[in-house]
């Protein structure tokens, strides 16, 4: 079917940028010639229509005692003055500090004698070496000999292949390619699948993934990034006692063969192929394609000898033996310096700042640090050391044993299929722009969303057969962080060997840690997860009214399940599997609201000469925003006797920070969410029932005529 209205790129372009005019008139943010602002109370607090009238109050030194406040001019700034005034100053972020609370919940865990248990031995084990700097310094870079000791006593392929299986002197698994997790399989949604996926490669930056680096070097990100390695590998193995010429070859040995892998590879290196059923083989095709190369062994050592569906480039397989088989020397630098890379982090704390400045981009303004010593020792534990690794599963599990109250779960389950029934049968069922067939689309992906409170799937934890020496029995941290390496890779095993489970929640995924201070919706799980580490005020309390809870984790909560049907959702369907499901039609509706949404942010400017704001790097969970209020208050029309006065303050007050101006133009030039008092002025005006609810009319500062709204939901 042809549909007409069907825009091409051009005609969306020339539309955005009509609106993007239109609104910048709208607003009166006009500047000269130059880009200085010609209107002089961009800024400050000012009667009128205008957003940019809005005060940054985001900004220490923007609000005092005697800065006027009006909910109807500027609503965040009128929730948070009394507060910020009180701060005298001071950083403060109710969010950020939320964490703060989490983290130290988990170091009092740790102290506590009535925490027993061989998992919270482990954990303190682990611990206690972590933080034994004095220990570590004296250690040096010591620990780190026997596993390079053990990689040059290879003198053969026979040798080198008991290598990548030993679980003693390779606890990490390195090897061409490596154990990455399961999945569900596309045509049988109950089978698990045993993901694997290449060792990665030294110059690949986690935040910039390609290979072109290793064929294009002398772009600007490449060279960065090569420094980069060149720096930490010098610096370690200086320290080691190698000379110059053996680092360069060391280095020339594993750029060199890691571009042969890289060759080997499908065009799809980074698999993300391994989503499609072409890539999923039966284990013996696998192991007959593998031929002389010790993937059977490989995935008995690991805990994967059950698997009996297997994903990875085949051809990648076929190619391996060949490889190892010509170029033993340059696979054994490879894995020194992968070594010496993964374990820099875990010597004594000269490498570790050594491997951290080297770190910091030349080319990249880094988000300003404003932690206090303790909140960075506490996160270099609990979030890198600890929560990196198979023991932050088994913390997340004594945490919410003694931090977690049942009836918090059943209040939260029930607000979440609350919100759900909203999107359901109100949002969705009675959107003026998604067609029919959008609209059962969306009704099918919301109905099969699995909703998870709290508690992840902890009973496949077992930490039985972990066994950390303390430094009384000569143990070192880089030892203990081997080790856990390996349980990781047994307890993926486990998971492996189950049916596969979308309702599962697995809590070896850390990038669904349930003591993370957030909810998040997951694409590949069409899930949404309220995480116990946001059950913190203003978040969340046990003893909270539902005005406040809806106001405070209600609107996260919404805002998550949001990303279920925006861009990026519409690209998995209601299983998770990466397939397009929402009809076209309403997937450009949908496009060309968001450039509405993207328009009007471009048109914002929080404080003077800052420029004006990228729309589009903010629109999407500005978008989420707005569509977890339109939930809240959907639910909330249940309530005849529901107090939106305090809903709406609470919600206000609950994004209260105070940044310095650095941090404030940190996160105005890089974070995709809205600056904090945008999410609470710009969501606010969407809505009816805020304008009632203070008498909000043309004119007030807040106020944003109807023809002009921009929520989608």
């Amino acid at each position: 079917m042809i549909h007409f209205h069907k825009k091409t790129t051009f005609t969306r372009l020339i539309a955005l940028l009509l609106a993007l005019s239109t609104l910048l008139l709208m607003t009166g943010c006009a500047s000269d010639d130059n880009g200085n602002d010609t209107n002089n109370n961009a800024g400050q607090d000012t009667s009128g229509t205008n957003p940019s009238a809005w005060v940054d109050s985001n900004i220490i030194g923007n609000v005092n005692a005697n800065t006027p406040a009006d909910v109807k001019k500027d609503f965040a700034l009128a929730s948070n003055k009394e507060w910020i005034v009180s701060l005298d100053g001071k950083r403060s972020d109710k969010i950020a500090d939320m964490s703060k609370i989490v983290l130290n919940k988990k170091k009092a865990l740790l102290s506590d004698p009535s925490v027993t248990g061989k998992t919270a031995d482990e954990i303190r084990k682990y611990a206690d070496l972590a933080s034994d700097w004095d220990m570590r310094n004296a250690q040096g870079v010591n620990p780190i000999k026997p596993y390079l000791d053990n990689i040059d006593k290879i003198a053969s392929k026979e040798e080198l292949y008991a290598y990548f299986c030993d679980t003693k002197k390779n606890p990490m698994g390195l090897a061409p390619i490596i154990m990455d997790g399961s999945r569900g399989s596309k045509e049988n949604l109950a089978q698990n699948i045993t993901t694997l996926k290449h060792l990665g490669f030294t110059l690949i930056d986690p935040n910039h993934p390609t290979t072109d680096y290793y064929f294009n070097i002398a772009q600007e990100s490449a060279m960065e990034r090569k420094e980069i390695i060149d720096g930490k590998t010098q610096y370690l193995f200086k320290r080691l006692g190698y000379s110059d010429g053996d680092i360069n070859r060391l280095l020339t040995d594993t750029y060199g063969i890691e571009k042969k892998f890289i060759v080997a590879l499908n065009e799809n290196w980074n698999n993300t192929n391994q989503a499609e059923n072409k890539y999923v083989f039966d284990k013996k095709t696998v192991l007959d394609a593998a031929g002389h190369y010790p993937l059977e062994s490989y995935l008995k050592n690991r805990g994967h000898e059950k698997s009996e569906k297997i994903s990875l480039d085949i051809e990648y397989l076929k190619k391996l033996d060949g490889i190892c088989s010509g170029n033993l020397g340059a696979i054994k630098s490879m894995l020194k310096v992968q070594t010496a890379l993964t374990c820099g982090d875990y010597l004594d704390k000269e490498t570790h700042d050594a491997f951290t400045n080297l770190e910091k981009s030349r080319t990249k303004e880094d988000k300003p640090i404003t932690d206090d010593e303790e909140t960075k020792a506490n996160k270099l534990l609990f979030d890198q050391y600890i929560g990196k690794t198979a023991l932050n599963a088994g913390l997340n599990q004594i945490y919410v044993d003694r931090y977690t109250d049942p009836a918090a779960y059943e209040k939260l389950m029930t607000m979440t299929n609350r919100l759900v029934k909203a999107y359901r049968d109100n949002i969705f069922t009675g959107s003026t722009w998604l067609s029919d067939e959008g609209k059962k689309a969306s009704i099918d992906k919301i109905d099969a969303l699995k909703v998870h409170v709290i508690y992840p799937d902890n009973n496949v934890l077992d930490y039985s057969n972990l066994n950390i020496r303390k430094k009384s029995e000569g143990g070192t941290f880089l030892d203990a962080y081997m080790a856990v390496a390996y349980q990781n890779d047994y307890l993926k095993g486990k998971i492996a060997a189950m049916p596969y489970d979308r309702g599962f929640w697995n809590p070896l995924d850390n990038s669904l840690s349930t003591t993370t201070t957030n909810s998040v919706y997951n694409l590949e799980t069409n899930g949404i997860y309220i995480f116990a580490g946001f059950l913190e005020d203003p978040m969340f309390r046990t003893d909270m009214t539902d005005e406040e809870m809806y106001a405070g984790i209600g609107t996260t909560v919404g805002h998550e399940i949001s990303h279920g049907f925006d861009k990026n959702g519409a690209e998995y369907n209601k299983e998770g599997i990466k397939q397009k499901w929402m009809p076209d039609v309403d997937q450009m509706a949908f496009n060309d609201r968001v450039d509405k949404v993207a328009a009007y942010f471009s048109s914002l400017k929080p404080y003077a000469n800052c420029g004006l704001y990228n729309g589009n790097n903010v629109n999407a969970e500005a978008t989420a925003d707005m569509g977890g209020m339109r939930a809240c208050l959907t639910v909330a029309k249940e309530d005849p006797n529901f107090n939106y006065k305090a809903y709406f303050e609470h919600y206000g007050s609950a994004w209260g920070c105070q940044h310095t101006k650095e941090t404030e133009e940190w996160l105005f030039s890089h974070d995709p969410h809205p600056l904090a008092f945008y999410r609470v002025n710009v969501t606010l005006q969407q809505f009816d029932e805020f304008n009632n609810t203070f008498d909000i009319k043309a004119g007030d500062g807040m106020y944003l005529e109807p023809e002009k709204r921009i929520a989608i939901w």
